[in-house]
């Protein structure tokens, strides 16, 4: 049997039909982008990437509340120093410093190891160069190590230590 009578719209997202429109009636809302002059350093000069506390490991803010930056060399330079390798989206970001139980005659020599292939990929694009992996043992005990990594930001040929 044929039906005589029109045949209806079947409404899509919004006020158009599907198919008619890519998001329905109107365009879709978009995110505010914000831009880096608000990582604010401690020097007065802006980054580009928020500061993490080495200690805390939590976003900072300045006394007037204002966000705290760091660079984004230095950022990714922390982040794959302190992410456990395999912890990550990325499966290559990080280190496995952490799976150091127990500090014997090849430690030191293992976390300099450690500490090189989880900069490789920042090293190997030329965003910096490694100077030096400084491991010591940090209490007297000898149950700590202390470890200070010197590189150099291959874009703004400024050295920096960081330390875990």
């Amino acid at each position: 049997m044929i039906s005589t009578k029109p045949a209806t719209q079947i409404l899509g997202l919004g006020f158009c039909p599907a198919g008619l429109s890519y998001h329905g009636f109107g365009s879709p809302a978009t995110g505010v982008m914000f831009p880096s002059s608000i990582y604010q350093q401690s020097n007065n000069q802006y980054g580009n990437a928020r500061f993490i506390d080495p200690v805390t490991q939590d976003y900072v803010f300045a006394a007037n509340g204002s966000l705290s930056g760091m660079s984004d060399i230095q950022q990714s330079v922390y982040l794959a120093i302190i992410t456990s390798l395999g912890s990550s989206a990325d499966p290559n970001l990080g280190t496995q410093i952490s799976s150091v139980e127990v500090i014997g005659s090849s430690t030191i020599s293992d976390i300099q190891n450690y500490v090189s292939t989880s900069l490789a990929s920042l090293i190997n694009s030329q965003s910096i160069y490694l100077n030096s992996v400084n491991v010591v043992q940090s209490d007297a005990n000898h149950n700590r190590l202390g470890i200070s990594i010197s590189w150099t930001d291959a874009t703004t040929n400024k050295s920096y230590n960081t330390v875990v």
